[in-house]
């Protein structure tokens, strides 16, 4: 066997580079993929400061819209089916029998859980509210649905109640 021949072209190698060329609909998906769930949850985090139920149903529709997108790109821009990203390759009681596994295991973590750090039959606390006054002690009931109807007054001079 010669090993003098370092210089010399291997059989396999050709002319052209190997570098594969990424097309645009694989970095579309993978910017979506990657980023579309942060950028919509920060967008809303910074304009939109209080959580309401119109937002949040926004938020969800907008996050949804982009998992329909990336399949749109998987299946029409890179011309792949769904199994290319493991949708479609286990039979469906497979996943349901799943699911039910995860769901008890899970369940019985949070048992677990509840029951180690007390929470297990006590009530929430009890709401208090805190009336803030400037320039008196009086102090009602605020609230009829309390079940104690705890009231605190606090003004600059003190006051007892």
């Amino acid at each position: 066997m010669e090993t003098d021949n370092i210089g010399a072209r291997l059989s396999l190698m050709t002319n052209r580079p190997s570098v594969a060329r990424i097309s645009c609909a694989t970095r579309a998906g993978l910017f979506l993929s990657l980023f579309a769930m942060v950028v919509i949850r920060h967008a809303f985090v910074f304009f939109v400061p209080e959580i309401t139920f119109g937002s949040a149903i926004l938020k969800e529709t907008l996050i949804w819209a982009s998992a329909a997108a990336l399949i749109v790109i998987i299946r029409r821009g890179e011309h792949l089916p769904l199994r290319s990203i493991g949708l479609g390759t286990a039979r469906w009681w497979k996943s349901i029998l799943w699911g039910l596994v995860i769901a008890v295991v899970s369940g019985a973590i949070v048992g677990v859980l509840a029951y180690v750090t007390g929470l297990c039959g006590q009530r929430a606390p009890q709401t208090v509210f805190l009336a803030v006054t400037i320039s008196g002690c009086g102090c009602e009931k605020l609230s009829e649905s309390t079940e104690r109807g705890l009231c605190f007054a606090a003004n600059e001079t003190g006051c007892n109640t």
